[in-house]
């Protein structure tokens, strides 16, 4: 289990949010279960590599690299377009593959 940062800034979490991750971390640690958090910098940094630098970038990476997420790319957003609700899965599948790479479980994505 990870999670992204919460509760400093520049999340813009909602309190209620911040509040149940603190339970998830600490009912996992009660149960041994480690949960690192990652910021959104570290995130980045972990897709530089294969040239990514935005969340869009992150996601074409993404898309680019696993085919069952080809077809769930979201379109190019633009500023008066509200976020598309298939860009908070390719945000978990960036967590992961962060912590994957961090612990030094697998390699990072790179570019096709």
């Amino acid at each position: 289990m990870a999670f992204e940062q919460f509760d400093d800034h520049p999340s813009r979490r909602a309190r209620r949010i911040q509040e149940l991750c603190r339970e998830m971390i600490a009912l996992a640690g009660g149960r041994g279960i480690h949960t690192p958090i990652y910021s959104r910098e570290v995130i980045r940094e972990c897709f530089e590599r294969s040239g990514a630098r935005t969340r869009r970038d992150i996601a074409v990476s993404i898309a680019d690299q696993i085919a069952i997420f080809r077809q769930r790319l979201p379109r190019k957003r633009r500023r008066w377009d509200s976020e598309d609700v298939r860009q908070s899965l390719f945000d978990a599948v960036a967590l992961a593959l962060t912590y994957f790479a961090v612990s030094g479980q697998a390699a990072v994505l790179t570019k096709a």
